[in-house]
């Protein structure tokens, strides 16, 4: 599924060249994110970059592509998260 990037803050060069990539990596942890899916149906991932960063991805599915709208490195907290899976 190809990905298009919305907004992702002040790293876009690198993660432009990553997040493309993230979503084939494994483990990838995608949830619902019922707080922020008022008018289309959002989904927040963790996973990892093949550069092995570890990020909180934000996106929506529109015509069969993967639009991101947020991208970061992982808290602390999320970190602890994914390291259980």
């Amino acid at each position: 599924m190809p990905v298009i990037l919305i907004k992702i803050g002040l790293h876009t060069k690198y993660l432009v060249q990553n997040v493309n990539k993230f979503f084939f990596n494994h483990p990838l942890l995608i949830v619902d994110d019922d707080k922020h899916s008022q008018s289309e149906e959002r989904y927040f991932a963790l996973g990892k970059t093949n550069a092995k960063r570890k990020l909180f991805v934000c996106f929506t599915v529109r015509h069969h592509l993967i639009r991101v709208i947020s991208a970061r490195d992982m808290t602390r907290n999320e970190k602890r998260s994914y390291s259980l899976l």
